[in-house]
């Protein structure tokens, strides 16, 4: 696999969400989203609050998200989404 199928898999996995987002909330469900994001204090190393509420939402929703804690409250939220290779987080 070259560089460029990989964009091309990156590509598609990333339609995938944006279909599944879009296909799953209303237009008012995604502004309260996007408004209860925005308030979380996510700056200067302080990832965690915002990893946390995505990681129900996802869950909320049947899709299997973990939290990667790197150091204090600094962290990656990693979801799956579908099956298969390859695989992009």
């Amino acid at each position: 696999m070259n560089s460029n199928d990989t964009y091309a898999e990156v590509f598609i996995t990333c339609t995938k969400v944006y279909n599944l987002v879009s296909n799953t909330f209303s237009e008012k469900e995604k502004l309260k989203l996007l408004s209860d994001i925005v308030e979380i204090n996510s700056v200067n190393d302080n990832e965690i609050e915002v990893a946390t509420y995505l990681k129900d939402l996802f869950e909320a929703h049947h899709i299997n998200a973990e939290i990667d804690v790197i150091e204090g409250k600094r962290a990656n939220l990693i979801a799956t989404v579908g099956s298969g290779s390859p695989v992009v987080a």
